[in-house]
């Protein structure tokens, strides 16, 4: 019988000091005279914060010629992303390359030498993560880290807890991948070749339908659930300040005060 394996999301901040990849951040938020947090008030009696910019690591490796090759998704707000840009500029030894670039979000190659990589960190998760779990994803945001893993050993969780992590989402590795099913993938392609997408609608919902040879409703519940994991897997790729953001504020931490008192 298969083992049940599980996606967790956990927040890791190492007390001996920032990575070299959070003082970057660090650095550009405070270049624009901001915290690390942007406070947002969607109502009169709730203050929430969300990072001001998350960076996804994509890749990271060494080069022959002494460099950390770091490859990632930097997502926030346009001044701050352009703020990053220049602190890379201005310190000493590093280099980097911007792959693309919107509004809000850039794809950076970014060269860290020798002399800048980390030393603060008691324990990184791209060179160790526990036997038994894989690294799925890490954002790093100026005040902690977002570990991404799936574990296929219970006690490869408790290693990550006795490393520090908090863990704030737990989920069974089926119900968050991101692959759709063969009906999916066939109604969404149908979908899109017929017209549904476009604007305007070269097809109506009822037409596709019946095209298909499918209920309305089911047509409906094919697309939702395959928009759904298409969506999910957009936002954590491209727009991962977001992602902290959502995570964080389904389990009540998003407020700073809180976010702290986890870690002491």
């Amino acid at each position: 019988m298969r083992q049940q394996t599980w996606l967790v999301f956990c927040i890791y901040r190492d007390i001996a000091g920032p990575c070299v990849l959070q003082d970057l951040i660090n650095k550009a938020t405070k270049l624009c005279g901001l915290a690390g947090h942007k406070v947002c008030t969607p109502t009169n009696s709730q203050i929430l914060y969300r990072p001001v910019l998350a960076l996804r690591i994509l890749n990271a490796k060494n080069t022959e010629n002494g460099y950390m090759e770091v490859w990632a998704r930097v997502s926030g707000d346009a001044e701050t992303i352009d703020a990053l840009e220049q602190i890379l500029k201005r310190e000493k030894g590093f280099a980097y390359q911007v792959l693309e670039k919107t509004r809000h979000s850039a794809l950076l190659r970014i060269l860290v030498p020798h002399e800048g990589r980390c030393r603060a960190c008691m324990w990184c998760p791209l060179r160790g993560m526990p036997a038994g779990s894989m690294l799925k994803s890490l954002i790093v945001t100026a005040d902690y880290m977002l570990i991404g893993a799936l574990i296929a050993k219970q006690h490869s969780l408790r290693e990550l807890m006795d490393r520090g992590c908090i863990v704030i989402e737990r989920i069974e590795s089926d119900e968050a991948g991101y692959a759709l099913t063969d009906k999916q993938e066939y109604v969404l392609v149908t979908a899109f070749l017929e017209g549904y997408y476009s604007y305007p609608r070269k097809i109506s919902a009822k037409e596709l339908a019946a095209k298909l040879r499918i209920s309305s409703s089911a047509l409906t519940e094919l697309l939702r659930r395959a928009e759904l994991k298409i969506i999910t897997k957009f936002i954590i790729e491209e727009i991962p300040h977001y992602l902290v953001s959502a995570i964080l504020a389904r389990k009540g931490l998003l407020k700073e005060e809180k976010i702290l008192e986890k870690q002491q």
